[in-house]
């Protein structure tokens, strides 16, 4: 399903990027081309292909270098979209939010994370 495209250009050598095909959206579509690292073997190379598998999407490198030239954002799934994604596994706020900034102080409580979460829009900082 990942397909590699290269793109050459004479001014800076070119790039790959590593993409996959159309997926069709759904659990069926999706735990085909993203399956969950966590569920295969431990030290396996399955394992290891699965992470590698939502880790590469999107990456674009250097024809040249071999640097990496752009990484998409870390693949995510939609609350309740997968098994890994359910609503009772997700963590918005810390357990421990005191410990979260020791330095400044930032969040002293729960409900002062809550409320700066809230004051900024839905973003943290």
């Amino acid at each position: 399903n990942f397909i590699v495209r290269r793109y050459d250009s004479p001014s800076d050598g070119g790039y790959i990027s590593i993409d996959y095909r159309d997926v069709t959206s759904g659990h069926t579509g999706l735990a085909a081309m993203f399956p969950d690292p966590l569920q295969a073997a431990r030290n396996s190379v399955e394992r290891w292909e699965r992470a590698c598998r939502r880790e590469c999407r999107g990456l674009m490198l250097s024809i040249t270098t071999g640097e990496v030239i752009a990484r998409r954002f870390h693949k995510f799934f939609n609350i309740d979209e997968r098994e890994e994604s359910r609503a009772d596994k997700i963590h918005l706020f810390p357990e421990n939010p005191d410990k979260m900034d020791k330095k400044n102080r930032r969040f002293q409580t729960r409900r002062k994370a809550i409320w700066k979460y809230r004051r900024n829009r839905g973003k943290f900082g």
